[in-house]
């Protein structure tokens, strides 16, 4: 992967990661009240997992992967494969879409713990249990969700390093254009949270939370380049054989 595709894929995973991924409006399960937390952990935990389901936020990783897959331009080393062997980056990315898949399913637990371990030291119960009641609202749905579809472009990183400060710029983007989206009535209501106990604490940790997503992400990016080595050498060497034979 060069610089340019690298970079736009970091891209993506970022404002997939940067969003709290909302609760699938058709998910009764899902929406239910939540039964008494056991503990300040456990409701942190809770929170967590509430805010970055793991089936969404692997869904809104892979649309990133598929945008960035259609916008990444081959170099001309796998240019020249391509010509050679056609089909061959196809075949790449379909078998690197299936790879990031299972890490991000890998991941999304620890990320879940990362998450409830920054909640737990900064918010209240009542601050986290305000907190998921608003994201159980059609409003709170429809805002995390778009914010997680939402990208901007913002990142510039070139070595697949995401810092603090670029998590920041994607993510006023991103709320920016998720922002158009919605209606009057959708606005007041998440101004009235915003400027509750609860959404003052939420945007207060922000800044806490913006190192945690660039190590995370820069973690999940290495990791995925580091796999993908192997299984374009084994595509290739499939390719070459082919041929051979």
């Amino acid at each position: 992967m060069d610089d340019q595709g690298g970079t736009s894929m970091l891209r993506m995973l970022t404002a997939a990661l940067l969003a709290n991924a909302a609760i699938h409006p058709t998910n009764a399960a899902a929406q239910a009240a939540p039964a008494a937390a056991t503990s300040h952990d456990a409701l942190a935990l809770e929170l967590a997992q509430l805010g970055q389901p793991t089936a969404l936020f692997v869904e809104g990783v892979l649309m990133g992967y598929d945008l960035a897959s259609m916008e990444q331009k081959p170099d001309a080393d796998a240019a020249e494969v391509e010509k050679e062997f056609p089909g061959f980056m196809a075949k790449v990315q379909q078998r690197g879409r299936a790879e990031l898949e299972r890490l991000m399913t890998e991941r999304a637990p620890g990320l879940h713990r990362q998450l409830a371990d920054l909640y737990a030291a900064n918010l209240t119960d009542p601050q986290m249990r305000d907190m998921m009641a608003f994201l159980r609202t059609p409003t709170g749905l429809k805002f995390v969700r778009s914010m997680m579809l939402s990208s901007s472009g913002a990142n510039s990183a070139e070595d697949l390093k995401l810092t603090a400060e670029e998590v920041a710029a994607e993510n006023r983007a991103a709320a920016s254009e998720t922002m158009k989206k919605l209606s009057g009535d959708e606005w007041l209501e998440l101004m009235k949270f915003a400027t509750s106990p609860a959404g003052q604490a939420n945007r207060a940790l922000a800044e806490k939370a913006q190192p945690l997503v660039a190590t995370s992400m820069t973690a999940i990016m290495t990791e995925f380049t580091k796999r993908m080595e192997p299984i374009t050498m084994d595509i290739l060497e499939s390719y070459i054989k082919a041929k051979a034979d």
